[in-house]
């Protein structure tokens, strides 16, 4: 008996990329059927250019030709008479239809591979009780899945009142809903992303610009703290004069029963040999927290860290520049004029801005900053203007 096998091969529609299933199944039972009649075994699957035939055909929607090839190997001749519209083609120029098309569908696919993994990792941190309640696993608080379920904007004391009205209808079925304080509300930001700067792939409906927080700032008691969702920046707005967002808040059944960290009464550990170790975050700074002596630019801020590493600072060679929330961690929002913990070791301190790690991604001249003077969390150009640099560290 002769041996030999067959593949087949198409090119879509150029309009709607589609494969008319329906054809391309009646194309490929021609095509067993021929290859039946010349009597070889069918192993489908490889490319061969002793015998090539095609069949052409319509698109119903938008009348672009659709073409199908056979290509048949063969130890004996074979006759592909019985098509229709017959055509003959090269192999190889089959073969190269296709990786052009596989060429197309490799950004698609990375794109659909890049939205499953973040979707994957929301769902993760985020569990949707389908109540209209949300609960972020990572802090065990529970939020509204509605953004903006009092529909404001409300003036500070108004925003209070909104959330009394929210209990008072039961809103998703509770009533110990809350305007969250600075910390909880800034727990939600992702500053990776913008528009809004929350994780990847939350589940969140309806986000607004500008939510209250239910923390009054420091040095000015008619001033409360908000957050920019669009972006990620932490800055005071006036209670009466300025409108702004409820986002409401409650302790979920789980984070009911997590222990929160408290602060301890000697958080900081003077390690003897120019660092720092916080017990509260678990991170290491450098004591001297003014490491260049005065303001630098950005630049050469993370050319100072690569110094340190370079010299083994203190022993080791993992530093680098904070992130907004390792600044933030150091933060106590009742104080003002440096705004960090009370009782620290550090020494040269400064009561002003310091450079952190991160790029706005809107705009990536611009980088991340905390102001130790009064807490607020802006952005600066990297080149244009100079601020304090410190180095953190996370222990091994």
């Amino acid at each position: 008996m002769a041996c030999g096998f067959f593949v087949i091969c198409w090119i879509n529609c150029k309009k709607c990329v589609t494969t008319h299933v329906v054809r391309l199944k009646l194309f490929r039972l021609k095509a067993e059927r021929e290859v039946r009649r010349a009597r070889l075994p069918y192993f489908g699957g490889r490319v061969a250019n002793s015998g090539e035939a095609g069949g052409s055909d319509s698109c119903p929607k938008h009348g672009f030709k659709m073409r199908f090839f056979l290509t048949v190997f063969s130890l004996q001749p074979i006759h592909l008479s019985s098509y229709k519209n017959v055509m003959v083609c090269n192999s190889k120029e089959c073969l190269l239809t296709i990786l052009k098309k596989s060429l197309i569908l490799i950004p698609v696919l990375w794109f659909l591979l890049f939205f499953l993994v973040n979707s994957y990792a929301a769902e993760e941190r985020f569990q949707d009780h389908r109540d209209g309640t949300i609960t972020d696993r990572r802090t065990g608080l529970m939020w509204s899945k509605n953004a903006d379920p009092a529909a404001g904007p409300f003036n500070w004391f108004q925003a209070f009142d909104a959330v009394s009205g929210l209990n008072a209808k039961k809103y998703c079925g509770y009533q110990d809903w809350r305007l969250p304080n600075v910390n909880e509300l800034a727990s939600i930001v992702d500053r990776s992303v913008y528009a809004p700067a929350l994780p990847r792939g939350h589940p969140f409906l309806n986000i607004k610009v500008w939510c209250w927080t239910s923390t009054t700032t420091a040095d000015y008691s008619n001033h409360a703290w908000r957050i920019y969702f669009f972006l990620g920046n932490i800055d005071y707005g006036h209670k009466y004069h300025m409108l702004n967002h409820v986002w409401p808040v409650r302790a979920s059944d789980d984070g009911a029963l997590r222990s929160k960290k408290a602060w301890k009464e000697k958080r900081f550990h003077d390690n003897g040999n120019g660092t720092v170790t916080d017990s509260l975050s678990g991170l290491m700074w450098t004591k001297n927290a003014n490491l260049t002596k005065g303001k630098i630019k950005w630049p050469e801020a993370r050319e100072k860290i690569r110094l340190l590493n370079a010299e083994k600072y203190s022993g080791y060679n993992n530093w680098r520049l904070p992130g907004v929330d390792d600044l933030r961690t150091l933060i106590d929002y009742k104080n003002t004029d440096p705004v960090i913990c009370d009782h620290h070791p550090f020494i040269y301190l400064k009561s002003g801005i310091y450079w952190s790690s991160e790029i706005n991604v809107q705009s990536p001249d611009y980088i991340w900053c905390v102001d130790f003077k009064n807490s607020r969390v802006d952005y600066y150009n990297r080149v244009n203007h100079v601020q304090y640099v410190w180095a953190v560290r996370k222990p091994d």
